[in-house]
C-alpha cells in the first residue's frame, strides 16, 4: 500500500470513528498507539488527524494533542438542520431512483443493527447507522449530492449512550425507514426521517 493509501485509509477509519460516536468528546488521539492499531506508519496517522483538524472533526489541545471536540449545541442543532435537509431531497430523489440492490443493502443492514441489538454492540451499531443513512442517500442515484453529504461530515444525532432497549428502538426507525422507501412513499419516508432524530 502507497503511503498516500496509507494515509487515506487513516483517514477514513478514524473519521468514521467520529462521525458514528463511537469516540467519545473529550478523547485523546495518539499517533503511536492508532498507528498501531491501522497498520500504518505514524506518519500517516499524523497527515490523517491534520486534516481531520482542518475539517473541524479534531482540534488540538491548548497543551498539544489532537483530540474529539467537546460537543457544541448550537453547531449540533445546525449539523441537524442540514442533515435531514440534505437526507429529505435525497428521499424524493431515492422513492424513485433506488434500485433493487439499494433496497437489498438497506435490508442487510438493518438485518445486521438487528443482530447487534439483540447482542447490544453499540459500537457496530453505530457504524451500521452511519451507513444505511449513506446507502439512503446513494439510492437517490445523484453524485453530485452524494458528494455533498460526504463532504459535509455529518455526525450521528447526539443521543444518550446507546444500550439495549434503545437500540432495538433504533432498529425499528430504521426499518421504518426502509419501508417506506420500499413502497415508494416520500410523505411517510420524510416524516420518519424527521420524527427519527428525536431521542
Amino acid at each position: 500500500m502507497k503511503r498516500e493509501n496509507k494515509s487515506e485509509h487513516a483517514y477514513k477509519q478514524i473519521r468514521k470513528l467520529i462521525l458514528s460516536r463511537i469516540l467519545e468528546p473529550g478523547r485523546r488521539l495518539v499517533e503511536r498507539s492508532w498507528a498501531r492499531k491501522l497498520s500504518v506508519n505514524q506518519a500517516d496517522v499524523r497527515q490523517a488527524l491534520s486534516r481531520l483538524v482542518g475539517e473541524g472533526l479534531l482540534e488540538h489541545g491548548e497543551k498539544g494533542g489532537t483530540f474529539v471536540p467537546q460537543p457544541d449545541p448550537a453547531r449540533e442543532k445546525e449539523f441537524l438542520r442540514a442533515r435531514l435537509a440534505v437526507e429529505v431531497g435525497a428521499a424524493c430523489l431515492a422513492v424513485q431512483s433506488a434500485t433493487r440492490e439499494d433496497l437489498e443493502e438497506l435490508k442487510q443492514i438493518v438485518e445486521l443493527m438487528r443482530t447487534m441489538a439483540d447482542t447490544n454492540m453499540s459500537a457496530g451499531f453505530c457504524e451500521a447507522d452511519m451507513r444505511f443513512h449513506e446507502v439512503m442517500v446513494r439510492a437517490a442515484h445523484s453524485p453530485r449530492l452524494m458528494d455533498i453529504y460526504q463532504r459535509a461530515n455529518f455526525p450521528l444525532t447526539l443521543n444518550p449512550p446507546s444500550r439495549g432497549n434503545i437500540l432495538k428502538r433504533d432498529t425499528r426507525k430504521h426499518e421504518n425507514l426502509l419501508q417506506a422507501l420500499e413502497n415508494r412513499n416520500f410523505n411517510l419516508l420524510a416524516k420518519r426521517l424527521i420524527e427519527g432524530q428525536t431521542p
